[in-house]
């Protein structure tokens, strides 16, 4: 087991203090914890006098550290105390830097022991508990009778050799010894801690084990001997009694001699036990005492020491700032002549540098006029060479001349031979080629006969399937006008339901205008008298009651419309597929002809068949062309359709309010003639819309004061007059407009491609029955984004 290391001089720990900027007597933190993790030692200790901090079993770079608040303090003496002069600012943001930097220090570290000390204790207790387990299972091998695997070595404790930090805190006004304000804190290099305790206990538990043991194998014994004497008063024969008895005997004897070597093993065992729990604590008290007598001497010295300490440091740090000045003037100065002295060196070094090009040039110069000179020298040589040798050459010149003139006269010769051998062979040449054309010509017209006989045959299968698709064309141009009748005739449908909407409409404002005009005429033009409530209105509940069937009715019709709507779409998507089909086959074709026409550039009939090629494709793109238009076609119309919807939708909405307002003004006229004070205090609000008609209705005794929801005067029906003429001219606005669409719709259908023109059939004539309108220019997008903006403002 490991001592505290407290045996190291006081005056080795004083030298170490000189590194810390301010002393350590009294280390404080004001009440917080210094680890999260401190592991208090469960030992009692009497401390009477504040802790301080043990510096031998400090590393290097903790004896720099030291909290924040001994740091802080150290700042505020110093700006106390020091504000006079300048040197000591400096000297005070000096020990700032510095303290920062002792700061990060001390945490770092800090947190590197706390990781390190958890991994550590978190070893520790899961080898503890290993060890109980191997106990348990060796007293359990023993209480069945097996024999004893043997004892295995308690746990020491790893930790003795890290510090563990005890941190106790005590008031001035609770204890005379200690100092003003101050809380100590010391690291004692200590073994004792939770390990320790927890190995203790471990050996005390063990300790009498074995006398149990003992006793309960004696026990046990003890009552084997009753049951066996028991057994035996049962048994009367005496002879097999004496033998058994003898048995018996023998076998006592020899168990009392193993218990009695059992007692003296467990003795010894406990005495030795004994003698190493009594060492243990002893050595455990002697570490608390050396620690409490350290703690002591350490907290007794003195603080002359300290303010010695504290002006040789002031001291240095005025020295050091005024040493500081004097270097940063002579720094100043130096870096000005530095800078002069560069410049002459420049200069210097620039004229040295023209100097040296100037001189060279000089020797350049001099040396091109040498050279020059041998030039022109060698030059002059070469010429008069050159003249001689350009006289002989004249000379040679002159007989070769001669000598080709001779050759040119003979080669004509030749040449007008080899021209009459040339003519001869080109005319035996030509009567050969023109007897093997003949020959060839004669085989090629067989051949080209039996290929036109085939593809006149491949050409009138492709006839026959060219008027198949035309006569599926018609077809599909057939289909499509029934879907534009069915579609015209929705249109009116929904033309003629807007017609009665608005019919409608306009006698509720005849019977609202009739009800106001009454009751301005009872109460003399002014509305501001009218009672705000009333009592029974069944006439007013059933009208309520019809308009809400007819309500039902128009939403069943819109439901009907939908159906047929979506039906109508899925007959297009099919035909559009059909349409789809029917190109890929005639794709198809186009190869086939086109592959027949790579066959037959030498036939007449090709140019025929390239011009059914091309009408035939033109036909396909108009009708892709087709489809996609009126696919936006139908897209327009269903938003249209969505559109006429809503607003049938909020017509009915304002037709119910405007019901609403003509309710409660009858109510109001009869409450008038009836002058009855018994319903004065029911709001019409909730005798109108909250009972039921076919319940009766049973009125309070006591009146109950509410608060009513309208306020019924002439302004208010002057407004609602507004807004309902304001919704008429929108209804004339969109009819209108749906008139415009709808005759654009049939001038698109008007201007789409004619197919009789192309596949020259007479009865897409016929279908033009519709004149040409001249027709503005209508966005339909456009338009329905514009009504819905018009609807929300309703």
């Amino acid at each position: 087991m490991s001592r505290l290391n407290l045996t190291e001089p006081i005056d080795k720990a004083d030298d170490k203090i000189l590194y810390l900027p301010k002393a350590s007597r009294s280390v404080s933190n004001h009440g917080r914890n210094t680890s999260g993790t401190r592991a208090r030692s469960k030992i009692p200790m009497i401390v009477t006098q504040n802790t301080a901090a043990d510096t031998s079993q400090m590393s290097p770079a903790k004896e720099m550290t030291s909290p924040p608040s001994v740091w802080g303090n150290r700042s505020r003496m110093t700006s106390r105390s020091f504000n006079s002069s300048p040197s000591k600012t400096r000297a005070s943001s000096f020990s700032a830097a510095n303290q920062r930097i002792l700061e990060r220090q001390y945490k770092n570290k800090q947190n590197r022991y706390m990781s390190i000390r958890n991994e550590i204790q978190e070893k520790q207790l899961s080898a503890l508990n290993i060890y109980e387990e191997v106990s348990q299972l060796r007293e359990k091998i023993m209480a069945v009778g097996g024999k004893d695997p043997g004892k295995i070595e308690s746990i020491k404790s790893i930790s003795g050799d890290f510090s563990v930090k005890i941190n106790e805190n005590y008031n001035n006004n609770d204890n005379n010894n200690n100092n003003n304000n101050n809380r100590g804190s010391a690291t004692i290099n200590s073994s004792i801690n939770k390990e320790f305790a927890s190995t203790l206990l471990n050996e005390l538990e063990d300790y009498p084990k074995g006398c149990l043991t003992l006793c309960e194998d004696a026990i046990n014994k003890h009552s084997e001997l009753i049951k066996s004497i028991d057994n035996l008063k049962l048994n009367h024969n005496e002879d097999k009694l004496g033998e058994f008895f003898l048995k018996q005997l023998d076998d006592w004897k020899t168990e009392t001699e193993s218990f009695k070597v059992r007692l003296e093993m467990t003795k010894k065992s406990i005495e030795e036990s004994k003698s190493e729990m009594t060492n243990k604590v002893k050595a455990m008290w002697e570490e608390i005492d050396c620690s409490r007598f350290k703690i002591r001497e350490l907290e007794t010295m003195s603080n002359e020491v300290v303010d010695k300490l504290r002006k040789k440091i002031e001291a240095e740090a005025e020295k050091f700032n005024q040493l500081k000045e004097t270097k940063d003037v002579t720094d100043n100065d130096l870096r000005k002549t530095k800078a002069v002295v560069q410049e002459l060196e420049a200069r210097i070094q620039s004229d040295e540098i023209n100097i040296i090009k100037s001189q060279e040039y000089v020797k350049s110069l001099k040396s091109e006029l040498h050279q020059n000179d041998k030039i022109f020298e060698n030059r002059t040589r070469d010429l008069n060479n050159s003249l001689k040798n350009a006289e002989e050459t004249i000379e040679n010149l002159e007989n070769q001349r001669s000598e080709l003139e001779a050759s040119l006269i003979e080669l004509q010769d030749k040449l007008e031979e080899v021209q009459l051998e040339r003519d001869e062979a080109i005319q035996e040449a030509r009567k050969r080629i023109e007897e093997d054309e003949e020959f060839y010509k004669s085989s090629q017209v067989e051949k080209l006969n039996c290929e036109i006989a085939s593809l006149n045959k491949e050409l009138i299968t492709c006839k026959d399937f060219i008027s198949g698709i035309n006569d599926r064309k018609l077809s599909s141009d057939r289909d499509l006008e029934c879907q534009l009748e069915e579609e015209r005739a929705r249109i009116k449908d929904l033309t003629q339901d807007y017609q009665s909407l608005q019919r409608t409409f306009e006698t509720t404002q005849a019977r609202m205008i009739d009800l106001e005009q009454q009751v301005a005429s009872m109460y003399g033009g002014d509305l501001k008298d009218v009672p705000k409530d009333g009592f029974q209105a069944l006439e007013v509940l059933k009208i309520n009651e019809e308009l809400g069937q007819e309500i039902a009715d128009l939403r069943r019709k819109n439901i009907e419309l939908d159906s047929s709507l979506a039906e109508a779409v899925n007959k297009f998507h099919q035909r559009d597929q059909q349409v789809h089909e029917q190109a890929a086959q005639i794709r198809v074709l186009d190869q086939m002809i086109v592959y027949l026409k790579n066959k037959t550039h030498g036939i007449s009939d090709d140019q025929e068949v390239t011009k059914e090629i091309s009408t035939n494709t033109e036909a396909i793109q108009k009708l892709y062309e087709m489809v996609d238009t009126k696919e936006l076609q139908l897209t327009r119309l269903e938003k249209l359709v969505k559109q006429m919807e809503d607003q049938e939708e909020r017509a009915q909405e304002q037709r119910t309010r405007l019901e609403r307002r003509i309710a409660q003004l009858e109510l109001a006229l009869q409450t008038k003639n009836n002058k009855d004070p018994r319903y004065a205090d029911y709001s019409i609000y909730e005798q109108v819309f909250q009972a039921v008609p076919s319940s009766p209705r049973f009125l309070d005794p006591q009146p109950k004061p509410r608060t009513p929801e309208y306020v019924y005067n002439t302004r208010l029906v002057q407004e609602e007059v507004a807004r309902t003429l304001e919704l008429e001219r929108k209804y004339q606005k969109y009819k209108q407009k749906s008139q415009h669409i709808e005759c654009f719709y049939n001038w698109m259908l008007e201007r789409s491609p004619n197919f009789g023109d192309l596949n020259t059939s007479e009865d897409y004539h016929s279908r033009n029955r519709y004149p040409n309108p001249t027709v503005p220019h209508i966005d339909v997008s456009s338009y329905a984004y514009q009504e819905r903006f018009q609807c929300g403002l309703l």
